[in-house]
Protein backbone atom coordinates (compact mmCIF):
# COMPACT_ATOMS: atom_id res chain seq x y z
CA UNK A 1 0.00 0.00 0.00
CA UNK A 2 1.00 3.71 -0.69
CA UNK A 3 0.29 6.79 1.47
CA UNK A 4 -1.02 9.09 -0.69
CA UNK A 5 -3.09 12.84 0.35
CA UNK A 6 -3.45 11.05 3.58
CA UNK A 7 -4.98 7.78 2.53
CA UNK A 8 -3.94 4.56 1.88
CA UNK A 9 -4.35 2.76 -1.72
CA UNK A 10 -3.93 -0.63 -2.62
CA UNK A 11 -1.05 -1.55 -5.48
CA UNK A 12 -0.77 -3.90 -7.44
CA UNK A 13 2.83 -5.16 -9.27
CA UNK A 14 5.05 -6.14 -11.30
CA UNK A 15 8.55 -6.23 -11.37
CA UNK A 16 11.13 -6.68 -14.41
CA UNK A 17 15.48 -6.47 -13.54
CA UNK A 18 17.76 -5.34 -16.34
CA UNK A 19 21.60 -6.53 -14.98
CA UNK A 20 22.93 -3.33 -16.95
CA UNK A 21 21.22 -0.64 -18.83
CA UNK A 22 19.86 -1.66 -21.85
CA UNK A 23 16.79 -1.15 -23.91
CA UNK A 24 13.37 -2.45 -22.24
CA UNK A 25 10.83 -4.01 -24.62
CA UNK A 26 7.24 -4.42 -23.11
CA UNK A 27 7.40 -8.00 -23.90
CA UNK A 28 9.02 -8.94 -21.34
CA UNK A 29 5.92 -8.52 -19.35
CA UNK A 30 3.22 -11.50 -19.78
CA UNK A 31 0.21 -11.12 -21.33
CA UNK A 32 -1.57 -12.67 -17.95
CA UNK A 33 0.33 -10.03 -15.93
CA UNK A 34 -0.84 -7.26 -17.60
CA UNK A 35 -4.32 -8.63 -17.76
CA UNK A 36 -4.14 -8.39 -14.24
CA UNK A 37 -2.74 -4.95 -14.14
CA UNK A 38 -5.51 -3.38 -16.66
CA UNK A 39 -8.12 -4.92 -15.02
CA UNK A 40 -7.05 -3.82 -11.43
CA UNK A 41 -6.66 -0.60 -12.78
CA UNK A 42 -10.48 0.22 -14.07
CA UNK A 43 -11.10 -0.18 -10.06
CA UNK A 44 -9.42 1.51 -7.05
CA UNK A 45 -6.10 0.28 -7.28
CA UNK A 46 -2.80 1.64 -8.22
CA UNK A 47 -1.15 -0.96 -10.88
CA UNK A 48 2.49 -0.38 -11.86
CA UNK A 49 5.07 -2.39 -13.65
CA UNK A 50 8.61 -1.51 -11.53
CA UNK A 51 11.96 -2.34 -13.65
CA UNK A 52 14.70 -2.04 -12.07
CA UNK A 53 18.66 -1.61 -13.37
CA UNK A 54 21.47 -2.15 -12.09
CA UNK A 55 23.97 1.24 -13.95
CA UNK A 56 26.72 -0.41 -11.77
CA UNK A 57 27.97 -0.71 -8.57
CA UNK A 58 26.62 2.38 -6.66
CA UNK A 59 23.86 3.28 -8.98
CA UNK A 60 21.15 1.18 -8.70
CA UNK A 61 17.94 2.69 -10.51
CA UNK A 62 13.65 2.22 -10.48
CA UNK A 63 11.58 2.90 -13.08
CA UNK A 64 7.76 2.97 -11.76
CA UNK A 65 5.49 2.70 -14.90
CA UNK A 66 1.78 3.41 -13.88
CA UNK A 67 -0.24 0.96 -15.78
CA UNK A 68 -3.97 1.19 -17.19
CA UNK A 69 -5.38 0.64 -20.45
CA UNK A 70 -3.16 3.22 -22.41
CA UNK A 71 -0.14 1.13 -21.09
CA UNK A 72 -1.90 -2.16 -21.66
CA UNK A 73 -2.49 -0.56 -25.56
CA UNK A 74 1.33 -0.12 -26.31
CA UNK A 75 2.31 -3.52 -24.58
CA UNK A 76 -0.09 -5.21 -26.74
CA UNK A 77 1.99 -3.35 -30.18
CA UNK A 78 5.26 -5.18 -28.11
CA UNK A 79 6.45 -1.24 -27.16
CA UNK A 80 9.98 -0.80 -26.43
CA UNK A 81 11.84 2.11 -24.87
CA UNK A 82 15.37 2.19 -26.87
CA UNK A 83 18.50 3.00 -23.94
CA UNK A 84 18.63 6.53 -25.34
CA UNK A 85 15.17 7.04 -24.34
CA UNK A 86 15.01 4.85 -21.46
CA UNK A 87 18.21 7.22 -19.80
CA UNK A 88 16.07 10.35 -20.27
CA UNK A 89 13.07 8.81 -17.91
CA UNK A 90 12.46 10.36 -14.51
CA UNK A 91 13.85 7.35 -11.95
CA UNK A 92 13.81 6.26 -8.55
CA UNK A 93 17.78 5.73 -6.95
CA UNK A 94 17.36 2.21 -4.48
CA UNK A 95 19.65 3.15 -1.82
CA UNK A 96 19.93 1.26 1.17
CA UNK A 97 17.89 -1.68 -0.55
CA UNK A 98 14.64 0.94 -0.34
CA UNK A 99 13.26 3.11 -3.05
CA UNK A 100 10.59 5.97 -2.81
CA UNK A 101 7.58 6.10 -5.42
CA UNK A 102 8.35 9.82 -6.47
CA UNK A 103 8.76 9.28 -10.09
CA UNK A 104 6.08 7.61 -11.80
CA UNK A 105 5.98 7.23 -15.67
CA UNK A 106 2.82 7.79 -17.07
CA UNK A 107 1.42 6.84 -20.62
CA UNK A 108 1.77 10.19 -21.76
CA UNK A 109 5.06 10.77 -20.57
CA UNK A 110 5.88 7.99 -22.46
CA UNK A 111 4.63 8.70 -26.00
CA UNK A 112 4.92 12.54 -25.84
CA UNK A 113 8.14 12.70 -24.56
Amino acid sequence: MLLINDELKFVCWEAKFLKKPQAFNFNRIEKHQSFYLKEYSKSNVLCFVIVGIDYGRADKRVLIFKWDENMDAIFEKGFSIHLKKLNTLPFNKIEKGAFNFDNIITYEDLVHH
